[in-house]
This record gives C-alpha cells, structure tokens and sequence, in this order.
C-alpha cells in the first residue's frame, strides 16, 4: 500500500532529463516527484516523512526495469514516477552469490569487480532497498496496455 508521505532525498548528485547533472534535493509524494532544488527546507517535511542524506551518491532514475518503464516515466522531474536509484560511484566491489538478491540466485557476473553500486532503490516512493537490506513488503504496481 502507497502512503502520501514524503521522501526527502538530501545532497544528492541528480541526473536531469537533459543528461546534466544538479547537486541539490528531491522531494516525492506518493508516488510522485514534486520537487527539485538547490536545498528544500527542512520546515517542510512533517511526521512520517523520510529523509535520506544522499551525499556522495548519485541519483539515477526508471534504470530499475528500463525495459518497462515508457518514455513517459522516466525523468527526474516534478510529476514523474518516483522509481529511483541513489548509486555509489566510488564504490568497487566484487559480485559475490552469497550477496545477491535474485531470485534464481546466480548472476553472470560472479566473481566480477565492479564499480557503482546501489546504496537505494526506490519504487513508487518507497524505500525497497537500503544498503544490502531488502523490503519484500514494497511491491511495484502492475503494468496495464492499452
């Protein structure tokens, strides 16, 4: 179930739609993004909101399943899903099996030195991953075609 709390994403490094890159914050409602600045106030979150300090991260949008989301969703901008990513580009890391989190429990990069990984993972404005922690309670909605 979906909430109308907030997300506040603090100090983040965000990629915009033009391909440039913003320091600032994020705010999601719902499952919205409804705010991009330099700095949102502090006076505007309310309880039962998050907040996350995003430093030293990157945040990436709709790469969660890019083969399902639609041009139309994909952007971090105000009114676009707030299905994100804050990534940690310094981090080099290998890919180890007892790590994973899938669900046939292998990858082709076993063993593999990699640099970037998610810190977060944001679907619908809900936290579903938080630094190895996985919320199965957090769903996605399902896809609908016209």
């Amino acid at each position: 179930m979906f909430s109308d709390s907030c997300l506040f994403i603090r100090h983040a490094r965000i990629l915009l739609p033009e391909g440039e890159f913003f320091e600032g914050d994020i705010q999601t409602r719902g499952r919205e993004i409804v705010q991009i600045a330099p700095e949102i106030p502090a006076s505007e979150a309310v309880a039962g909101d998050r907040e996350i300090d995003a430093t030293g991260l990157t945040l990436l949008p709709g790469v969660i399943a890019p083969q399902v989301h639609f041009r139309s969703t994909v952007a971090i901008a105000p009114g676009y899903d707030a299905d994100l990513i804050l990534v940690d580009l310094d981090n080099y890391h290998p890919v180890l099996r007892e790590e994973l989190q899938t669900k046939c429990g292998w990858s082709p990069f076993e063993g593999w030195n990699l640099t970037g990984w998610p810190i977060y993972t944001i679907v619908g404005g809900q936290v579903v991953y938080e630094k190895g922690q996985l919320n199965t309670a957090v769903r996605g909605r399902a896809l609908t075609f016209n």
